[in-house]
């Protein structure tokens, strides 16, 4: 179960070593240093944020892990359905190397995320699922990172998506095989978000945010 621990929710994975852990932390649009700080929602089925505004997930790991979120059921990557595992053409973040989501494909254009901060029939999940890797192949990960530096495989850069839709920032393809991520260990939240032209009454979804990397 994900947990808050600061200022970031975290997803840890113990049976694989104490750095076998993600931390995403949401940060404001409008005050880019700044945290939008989750609280667990009133009626115990997620989590909910302090402040309103625009924000951003930043993800922290020393270790791969895989990200497959979902917006209402759509794949925040795709917009379809194929919600309920990893899948090639790739709907799931791979982290590292990426490093920030911004915002969701809704089928026909991206979304920013707006921080839903009231109990309100105006929200939507964004629900978060985290995957390990095999510990036979996150073994091989490490003894090879030794030898050869932080990324023994390497990764590719932009797929699937417009690179003008997601405004030309790259998302990264994940290299690996499927077989390499452990789909049977799963760690998971909820996260409620404003629903679009809802947010302050002004929101239209005119401008496209992108999934991006810090280190880019």
């Amino acid at each position: 179960m994900a947990l808050i621990d600061g200022e970031s929710l975290f997803f840890r994975f113990r049976e694989l070593g104490e750095n076998a852990k993600l931390a995403i932390t949401f940060r404001l649009a409008e005050a880019p240093q700044g945290v939008a700080r989750l609280v667990p929602s009133a009626t115990g089925d997620g989590f909910m944020f302090e402040a309103l505004g625009r924000v951003s997930l930043h993800l922290t790991s020393e270790l791969p892990f895989a990200v497959l979120a979902t917006i209402e059921g759509k794949n925040v990557l795709t917009g379809d359905d194929r919600a309920s595992s990893l899948l090639r053409p790739q709907n799931y973040f791979a982290t590292p190397p990426q490093r920030v989501i911004e915002g969701y494909f809704d089928g026909q254009q991206f979304q920013p995320f707006y921080a839903c901060g009231i109990e309100s029939d105006n929200r939507m999940p964004l629900l978060l699922k985290v995957f390990p890797m095999k510990a036979t192949e996150l073994a091989w990960f490490e003894n090879e990172s030794k030898k050869c530096g932080y990324n023994p495989r390497g990764w590719g850069t932009t797929f699937i998506l417009d690179s003008q839709a997601c405004g030309g920032e790259p998302i990264f393809e994940d290299t690996r095989c499927l077989g390499d991520w452990d789909q049977n260990s799963v760690d998971e939240a909820i996260i409620w978000l404003h629903q679009p032209n809802v947010y302050d009454g002004t929101y239209s979804g005119a401008t496209a945010p992108s999934i991006t990397n810090d280190d880019a």
